[in-house]
């Protein structure tokens, strides 16, 4: 929904998606599934500055049969102002409940990895199945990101929360690749001081250019 008045201090948007039982392609065989995926997204002033946020959850995601994610959930805000350091964010990916054949795991940006004390190799043997598994599947999994982009003139941000790749190489008669990215949230904005010169005793106010706001799951296919 949108509301805009002749103030374009008063813009203001907000969004919001619901998924519900998606599942990968044949292209993709055993590569996801996932019971529930939603994403908002708002925009509007905030005092002398403009402020965007979105956030992303993703819920029960299971990957190649083997590694199953309870939650997904991203955020991010970013507000500017037009002005030298007046651009501020925040930002936060977080994986929950991941099990690797019952056990619990860790994922980060070099993988999985399983997780708890080890009674007689026994993590160790599920850590190397797990590995084996992917490999013959062709399958990657890490979180991904990259560092935030904002201004020092306050007038341009551009910033992710990172999310959870799941990389999949396609069958070899197609060749190359899919890369999915589950639960990234993004922010890319920019603001610019306007004067109102009907009123030159108030101060200046923030208005920002169209942002893009972008918290869905997304896909890129490339080489191998």
């Amino acid at each position: 929904t949108m509301a805009q008045q002749d103030d374009p201090t008063t813009l203001r948007s907000e969004s919001s998606v619901v998924s519900q039982g998606v599942s990968s392609a044949a292209a993709a065989p055993q590569a996801f599934t996932l019971a529930n995926a939603a994403s908002a997204a708002s925009a509007g002033a905030d005092g002398g500055r403009m402020a965007s946020g979105a956030s992303t959850s993703v819920e029960n995601l299971v990957i190649a049969d083997t590694v199953s994610i309870r939650a997904i959930r991203s955020s991010v805000s970013v507000a500017l102002g037009g002005t030298p350091n007046s651009g501020v964010h925040a930002e936060s990916l977080e994986i929950v409940g991941v099990e690797v054949f019952g056990k619990k795991a860790t994922i980060d940006g070099t993988g999985v990895h399983v997780t708890g004390k080890d009674a007689g190799g026994e993590l160790f043997a599920v850590q190397e199945q797990l590995n084996a598994i992917l490999a013959n599947l062709g399958i990657e999994i890490r979180t991904v990101g990259r560092a935030p982009a904002v201004s020092a003139d306050g007038t341009t941000a551009d910033v992710t929360s990172g999310g959870l790749l799941v990389r999949v190489a396609l069958p070899p008669t197609l060749g190359g690749r899919i890369d999915v990215v589950f639960g990234e949230s993004s922010v890319r904005m920019s603001a610019h001081q306007v004067e109102d010169v009907s009123a030159p005793d108030e101060p200046a106010s923030a208005v920002a250019d169209t942002p893009s706001i972008d918290n869905s799951t997304s896909f890129d296919l490339g080489p191998p």
